[in-house]
């Protein structure tokens, strides 16, 4: 009893450390996902100083399907068009590693339930391939919002920048 005890609290232990560094994975369309596919609006506060962060905050989904934003920017046919087509071939990318994630992620629960008997050298390798599938996931996705945002012209730079502010 007391092993078992012991080992439902190690798991939760090591499960819960990478929760506080790391944002969920979505599998299920959630508010927020409804957000990023632009099928709903949703106000989010824009913080000064960090701009990454603030331009992902602000462009959660695909704001030049938004007829405001469109109209806000002055965003023509052609920089949709761009917007749209660079978007499509990053979803690619990031589908595919949303998926390898999900499968690293699986891999590493039995090793997790296997404690402490199992292998930690190669629960330590599976720890590490989770968090580059996280951090590999993180970049791809800000690399697809900055290049859609280098379509805009420097008038609709500094008329973003007035919007966040």
């Amino acid at each position: 009893m007391k092993t078992l005890i012991l080992r439902l609290g190690l798991i939760l232990f090591v499960m819960a450390g990478p929760a506080f560094g790391q944002k969920p994975v979505k599998r299920r369309p959630e508010p927020d996902a409804l957000v990023q596919l632009g099928l709903q609006k949703k106000p989010v506060p824009v913080k000064k100083g960090d701009s990454l962060n603030s331009l992902q905050l602000t462009f959660r989904g695909t704001f030049w399907r938004d007829p405001d934003w469109v109209t806000r920017l002055g965003l023509t046919s052609e920089q949709t068009k761009k917007m749209e087509e660079t978007f499509r071939q990053y979803r690619l990318k990031l589908i595919d590693i949303s998926a390898a994630l999900e499968k690293d992620e699986l891999l590493l629960a039995p090793m997790i339930e296997a404690l402490p008997d199992g292998d930690s050298a190669k629960l330590a390798a599976q720890i590490d391939k989770v968090a580059d599938g996280r951090s590999e996931l993180e970049k791809v996705n800000s690399k697809m919002l900055i290049a859609i945002l280098q379509v805009l012209t420097p008038e609709q730079w500094a008329r973003l920048r007035e919007k966040m502010e």
